[in-house]
């Protein structure tokens, strides 16, 4: 079975998988459905996250249509939910997840494939931390939203440890706030 007939597949139970890297492709795709799932109906629609994450922009696309979306959105964590697949999470109506989930909070990443060697790089540098900081302070926003989080938790949250980060396991991410609920059973098929 290919990949778009499974989901083909799910499609027809109003299912989304949001399985690996968030990027232009992936984040096309899910609006995709989440757009023509809205037009048929005000049914539920079921997002499954299994993600490490991936592009700010992306993800923030896909946040912002689920919580415009007219049907309600369950997100069910099956695996992993971490970086900006915790933030898309916070979009939905309900936040679910398996009990062997994992999430994982951390610092905003900048990687650039370009080297500047002219007198421009400063101020281009000074520009890009000013994104940064910028973007971070709306995922703060949208982890002091629900979640039971404080801005200075996030921060530690994104601080922790040698990586820059922390990783919880479902009964923390629930304890947190950052999941509404653990489920051993959802019907899905």
């Amino acid at each position: 079975m290919s990949r778009e007939e499974l989901d083909q597949g799910l499609a027809e139970k109003r299912i989304i998988l949001l399985d690996g890297d968030i990027d232009d492709e992936m984040a096309a795709a899910v609006k995709f459905w989440l757009m023509l799932f809205n037009t048929q109906s005000k049914e539920e629609i079921k997002l499954l996250i299994d993600s490490d994450g991936g592009m700010v922009q992306a993800a923030m696309s896909i946040y912002d249509l689920v919580k415009l979306s007219a049907a309600p959105v369950t997100g069910l964590v099956i695996g992993d939910c971490k970086s900006m697949a915790i933030i898309l999470l916070q979009a939905c109506t309900t936040r679910l997840a398996t009990p062997h989930s994992n999430f994982y909070i951390h610092e905003l990443n900048w990687k650039s494939g370009t080297i500047i060697l002219d007198k421009d790089a400063k101020d281009m540098l000074k520009a890009k931390m000013k994104e940064l900081k910028l973007i971070r302070n709306k995922i703060i926003n949208i982890l002091t939203g629900r979640p039971r989080l404080t801005p200075t938790m996030v921060d530690q949250l994104m601080s922790e440890g040698e990586n820059k980060g922390t990783y919880l396991l479902a009964e923390r991410a629930l304890k947190l706030g950052l999941i509404d609920k653990i489920v051993e059973s959802y019907p899905l098929f």
